[in-house]
């Protein structure tokens, strides 16, 4: 059963904040490719893509950094303003 009173309300609200962080940074920041028939990838194939939008350089592991870095601040924030 999860504790409500503080420490659970910490956990809860550093995983809703690691959520919306991962969400919009995988979305429009991270690189997407579209193929000739218009399906969307995360990944380049060998022909018959181009690259459509986001940073080269931000991939799906780069997205799940940002996700589990703005929940793991926000947990540990959560936690040292309760101590």
């Amino acid at each position: 059963m999860v504790d409500f009173t503080g420490s659970g309300v910490c956990v809860l609200g550093a995983y809703l904040l690691g959520m919306v962080a991962d969400s919009p940074t995988g979305a429009y920041v991270q690189f997407h490719y579209q193929t000739d028939t218009s399906d969307w990838r995360d990944t380049p194939s060998t022909r018959g893509i181009s690259s459509v939008r986001g940073w080269a350089c931000v991939t799906n592991n780069a997205v799940n950094v940002v996700g589990t870095t703005v929940g793991g601040g926000a947990a540990l924030t959560g936690f040292l303003l309760l101590a």
